[in-house]
This record gives C-alpha cells, sequence and structure tokens, in this order.
C-alpha cells in the first residue's frame, strides 16, 4: 500500500528511488484464506499450500506496484530489480522459525515437508551451498534492455554501485564499497567484473568462488574443505579439492585474506542463543567460559 502510495504521489519529471522488501515468503508460513484455497484443489500439503499462497501474494503486490508505475506513465523508464536474499529453506529449524527446542517440539515445519524446492541445487537458506546463495535476479527496464539471460557470477552488492553509476552519482570515498558497476554485464553480456566473489566469511566456515571454482570450508573440528566445479557440477555433487591442489590453496589463501578484513557481527554479538558451544573459540582464543567467549572490554551482550 506504502509502495503505491508513493508512486501515485510521486513527481514524474524527477528520478525516485523505492526499496519494497517483502517478509513473504518467510516462516512463520502465514496466508490468509483466500489465497490458500487458491491452491486447495491441486497442493494437498498444508505447509507447502501456505507457501505457495505467500509468493502469489508477494506475486499480487509486485503486480500492484507495477500496474501503479503504469498508471503515472513511468514503467518504461523505470529499472525494477526483483530478488531474493537467499535459496529456499532445507532444514526444518529454519523453515518453522523455531528456535528453541520447546518450539520445535510443540509444531514447527517437518523436515519430511519442508515447502521450498531449489531443485539440483544442494543445501538451502543458511547454507553456503547453492541452494542457499545462488537466487534468480530479475532486470528490467524496457526502454533499455531486451531479453537476455545472465550466467556471469554476480552479487548482491553489485546493486548499489550499479544504480549509482547509473543515475550519475558517486559512492563516499571513505567508504569503498564491496560491489562493482555490473550493468555492462547485465546490458551488453560482458563478462562479469569480479576476479573473485565472496560468498560469506565467518569464523568458522567460508566460501569464495573464482571463475567455474567454488571452495567450501568448514572450521569447526573434525572441519573440511570442498572444492566444485560449478561449470560441471552446479549440484556440488562431486569434492575435487584432492585433484585440484593449487586451485585450493588459492582459493583458501583469499578467502582468509577476506576473513582477516571482516568485522565481528553486531548482530551476532547480539543473540545470546548463537553464543554457545561452537561460539567460544570465534571470539577469542583465549576466552573466559563465564564470559562465553567473548571479549570484557569490547562487548556487553544484552539481557534476556
Amino acid at each position: 500500500d506504502e509502495a503505491v502510495r508513493l508512486i501515485d504521489k510521486q513527481d514524474k519529471n524527477k528520478p525516485f528511488f523505492l526499496y519494497f522488501a517483502s517478509l513473504g515468503p518467510h516462516a512463520p508460513y502465514q496466508a490468509t484464506k483466500a489465497d490458500q484455497d487458491r491452491y486447495a484443489s491441486t497442493i494437498k500439503d498444508p505447509t507447502r499450500r501456505t507457501y505457495a499462497a505467500m509468493i502469489t501474494s508477494l506475486d499480487d503486490q509486485v503486480g500492484r506496484i507495477v500496474a501503479a508505475l503504469e498508471k503515472r506513465g513511468l514503467r518504461e523508464k523505470t529499472l525494477i530489480i526483483f530478488s531474493s536474499d537467499n535459496g529456499g529453506p532445507r532444514s526444518a529449524v529454519i523453515a518453522s522459525g523455531a528456535h528453541s527446542k520447546e518450539e520445535r517440539a510443540a509444531g514447527g515445519v517437518k523436515q519430511e515437508s519442508l515447502p521450498a524446492n531449489n531443485g539440483i541445487l544442494r543445501g538451502g537458506k543458511g547454507s553456503l551451498y547453492e541452494g542457499g546463495v545462488r537466487t534468480p535476479t530479475i532486470f528490467n527496464w524496457p526502454a533499455k534492455l531486451k531479453p537476455y539471460v545472465v550466467n556471469e557470477p554476480l552479487h548482491m552488492v553489485d546493486i548499489m554501485p550499479t544504480a549509482l553509476a547509473l543515475a550519475g552519482a558517486k559512492a563516499s570515498p571513505d567508504k569503498p564499497l564491496d560491489g562493482k558497476d555490473i550493468w555492462a554485464t547485465v546490458a551488453e553480456g560482458k563478462p562479469s567484473p569480479h576476479d573473485d566473489i565472496l560468498v560469506n566469511v565467518e569464523a568458522f566456515r567460508g566460501a569464495i568462488i573464482k571463475g567455474k571454482w567454488k571452495l567450501v570450508k568448514i572450521a569447526l573440528l573434525p572441519g573440511k574443505t570442498e572444492l566444485f566445479d560449478l561449470s560441471a557440477d552446479p549440484g556440488e555433487k562431486n569434492d575435487v579439492a584432492e585433484q585440484n591442489p593449487e586451485v585450493v590453496r588459492d582459493l583458501e589463501s583469499r578467502l582468509i585474506a577476506y576473513a582477516k578484513e571482516q568485522k565481528m557481527s553486531e548482530w551476532l554479538k547480539a543473540q545470546p542463543d548463537y553464543l554457545g558451544a561452537q561460539g567460544k573459540t570465534v571470539f577469542d582464543p583465549d576466552f573466559d567460559i563465564d564470559d562465553g567467549g567473548l571479549p570484557r572490554e569490547k562487548t556487553v551482550l544484552p539481557k534476556r
């Protein structure tokens, strides 16, 4: 409603930016009866039926935004970027939204009825595998873009520098951006401007992509280092680390270099539930068990 209202009152002669972030589909899975009834005869599983209803509701709301642009005569000169921040959840804990044992015991989504499907891709939301991090993104600008499929490796952080460049703006020099201007890749089919792409880096795990290669490293004991050729194995079924030691060394050194640049997660510091056994050696090698592994002088956890 708010997005449509803003478009309706927008000065058509002034550029504008609108960010619409939907919470659907996201646990807990909830949808109106009317949306669920649209799938009453085609989807028997109640969780998947609700999940489908949430996605349909999102489609309807995006349709309202597009219709509002068309009504104001702004459709042809508006760039719409549609994407998701992660793949579908394939873990019952993540899918249920229930974080405690009591909540999970009381209900939540059972593993056998997980509603999302990531096709051949391995894993899902919360994992470093492609099912968790490879998501489709749509760039739509009728006046500027022709239908085209981009298979080059790009990253969500590329959207801001790309939008800035298109608008003729520049980022603040004292806060360099991680992303790159990818317009030539999107609009002209040129190669990705990235030499490598950091999927994620945390103190206990990380993943990085360079060309066709993807390295996944889990640092928790016993730990593992996996290498996948995404061009031949997008489902990440075949670990080829032993056959390509030089590639592993290169990607691992890049991942460690990124790890040295990371800042302690403010979100993680605010989540006492996550500061259990696996987190005690993450924050300070000389941790004090009574302090949960956090440096006393740097961090104060909120009271529960």
